[in-house]
């Protein structure tokens, strides 16, 4: 596709490799975060002025098991934020996560004062 751009940086997950990716085109930009094990200034630059970041968004502020390896809600908030994103779409969301939705989305908002909505299987995006 013609004005296409995609660009990566890695990302921290523990022991795995993650990578996140922006796609920017005439219709705007995307950034997806991919698993990511915390706030991790080279994605905010990734992000800056984005048009949606896609984040995951797996476990709660709590401690958790696997809470080294995603970021927790502040995190996400503060990186969508300090990016200057204009979106931000929630994925990758763990069993742990479910009974806490309300209060990670509260979280993130207290940092992101942007358009906040939760990813779902088969979800259509425009820009």
């Amino acid at each position: 596709m013609k004005d296409l751009t995609i660009t990566s940086v890695a990302v921290p997950h523990g022991m795995m490799p993650a990578v996140a990716y922006r796609i920017d085109s005439t219709a705007g930009s995307i950034v997806i975060s991919g698993d990511s094990s915390g706030y991790h200034p080279p994605l905010v630059e990734l992000a800056r002025g984005a048009d949606l970041l896609v984040h995951d968004m797996a476990l709660p502020e709590r401690p958790t098991e696997h809470g080294h390896l995603h970021a927790k809600p502040s995190d996400v908030g503060r990186t969508a934020a300090d990016a200057g994103a204009t979106r931000l779409l929630l994925s990758h969301v763990m069993p742990e996560l479910e009974p806490e939705r309300d209060e990670a989305e509260r979280i993130v908002r207290e940092h992101f004062d942007g358009r906040v909505e939760w990813a779902h299987d088969l979800m259509r995006i425009v820009l």
